[in-house]
């Protein structure tokens, strides 16, 4: 089941312990004893070198603090291929499919055709990363927004929800959203962004569904802002 609480576990994964124990965090610690806490880690970039040494033991110590599940999030089309792979390979991994707006320079349009069919299959449960980005100046920022508009479209076309990246850009992200919203409804999770702005755009239900970013005290008051109804909602990973 997906925890009322979506949390992005990497750290945790990759040490073998603990979610984060301090005063910050103390409303988030679980306890490992009779009674551990379900989780979905629904970021976590396994396609990276970091982690291919020992990915088996990495899924195993996600699974002994209480993340029974992980989204392989992709920013390219190899890495989009490469998470579809790991989540046919593993029961516990589920996968997405999309173009990162750092990424999209390396890319083509015969890239986002096959990134297209890639996220049509059944393992593939949201689309991204995808989102805008003004920290880095290298990829032009009209080419970014035309990119997204082309995931917040494909999410329409089979109702996956989309990961949306989002850095020195709230405003931007919101005023693209709205616009998207004129097509329909937009479902999805913002990651990065420590700013409350598009969690009051979820709250006014122009994304029908989001859920926690990184644990961290800016992401839990942006959560104690929206409705309960919006926060990660439970059930089998689809894309239902």
């Amino acid at each position: 089941m997906f925890a009322s609480q979506n949390v992005d576990c990497e750290a945790s994964v990759r040490r073998g312990s603990k979610l984060s124990s301090s005063a910050d965090d103390a409303d988030l610690v679980f306890d490992l004893g009779a009674h551990v806490l379900q989780l979905i880690d629904t970021h976590a970039h396994l396609s990276y070198d970091d982690f291919q040494s020992d990915l088996p033991g990495v899924i195993q110590r996600a699974g002994a603090v209480g993340v029974q599940a992980m989204i392989a999030v992709a920013t390219d089309l190899p890495s989009s291929n490469q998470c579809l792979a790991l989540a046919d390979r593993y029961a516990e991994i589920y996968a997405t499919a999309g173009v990162h707006p750092n990424h999209l320079l390396e890319v083509g349009e015969h890239d986002w055709d096959q990134v297209k069919q890639l996220g049509q299959h059944e393992l593939v449960v949201a689309w991204g990363e995808t989102g805008l980005d003004r920290y880095w100046q290298d990829v032009p920022f009209d080419l970014q927004v035309q990119w997204f508009h082309r995931h917040l479209a494909a999410s329409r076309e089979n109702n996956k929800p989309v990961i949306i990246h989002t850095r020195d850009c709230d405003a931007d992200i919101v005023r693209e959203l709205k616009a998207a919203v004129a097509d329909g409804p937009v479902r999805g999770k913002c990651a990065y962004s420590a700013a409350t702005r598009t969690d009051r755009l979820s709250s006014d239900e122009t994304m029908c569904s989001a859920s926690a970013r990184t644990i961290g005290a800016s992401a839990r008051r942006a959560e104690r802002m929206m409705p309960i109804s919006q926060l990660g909602r439970r059930g089998r990973p689809s894309a239902s």
